[in-house]
């Protein structure tokens, strides 16, 4: 997340404890982000342990903001014209709309009717 976060910009959350977690992926979160913390690319300004009031369930609100950090060389280099052109070409649908597959934007309509089932 931090990397799609702008410099600057706040990041906040909540989750349960690690302890009650209770898997390895999570085990190692608080050193990871004290890591990214070390590394100058975050800034935990806030780490609180809270009780929900009704479900007193233990969890634990976090409040990061991504750092400026230095940017990769590629960043500043020009683009090739061709490159854009591809991007362009891959971006801009210039399909004949009668013949473009439909997406299921409304998906109550007509998701049941196209649905198949596969199996016994």
């Amino acid at each position: 997340m931090l990397r799609i976060l702008k410099p600057e910009g706040h990041l906040l959350w909540t989750m349960r404890t690690v302890k009650d977690e209770g898997t390895a992926a999570f085990s190692s979160f608080d050193a990871n982000l004290n890591g990214l913390q070390r590394a100058g690319r975050c800034k935990v300004i806030k780490r609180k342990q809270f009780v929900d009031p009704d479900t007193n369930s233990v969890g634990v609100f976090y409040l990061v903001q991504r750092l400026v950090g230095s940017l990769p060389d590629y960043v500043n280099m020009e683009i090739p014209s061709e490159l854009k052109k591809q991007i362009s070409d891959i971006l801009v649908d210039t399909s004949d709309p009668l013949n473009r597959v439909k997406f299921y934007d409304d998906w109550c309509d007509k998701y049941d009717e196209d649905l198949v089932i596969v199996g016994n």
